[in-house]
């Protein structure tokens, strides 16, 4: 008798459907996981803004809107675009520029350093009225 080696056809084809459904599953959490790795270096960068401006604020008795007047860069990333926003509470802002979260934005509050975003994947509280609660 002659012995036959190999996979038939429909070992094959439940393999494929098996990792089609893993990659379906899988793929959305790596999207998930890697904005959150991403939003984790604006947290940073947003953390050296403040520390900037409560320094600049001990020393002129004010706050800035403007990042030039900060003794830090601001963080330069392909991914985020950061803005300084002085209203009655003042706020440093990140705006994601890229992908599938652009226009999402972490906000850090200069006087409690609280973080807030306005996507959940962030894993902050969401801002109201643009400010951290």
């Amino acid at each position: 008798m002659k012995e036959t080696r190999g996979f038939t056809l429909l070992e094959l084809l439940m393999v494929v459907i098996i990792i089609g459904i893993l990659a379906a599953i899988a793929l959305p959490q790596y999207a998930k996981v890697l904005e959150r790795s991403r939003a984790a270096e604006a947290a940073v960068n947003l953390s050296t803004l403040r520390g900037a401006e409560v320094r600049y604020n001990a020393q002129n008795s004010k706050y800035t809107a403007t990042l030039a007047d900060l003794d830090v860069d601001a963080g330069v990333t392909t991914q985020w675009a950061f803005t300084l926003a002085v209203v009655g509470n003042t706020d440093a802002v990140a705006t994601r520029s890229l992908g599938a979260y652009a226009g999402k934005q972490i906000l850090v509050d200069f006087a409690t350093g609280t973080l807030c975003g306005t996507d959940p994947v962030y894993g902050y509280p969401a801002p109201t009225l643009g400010v951290c609660p």
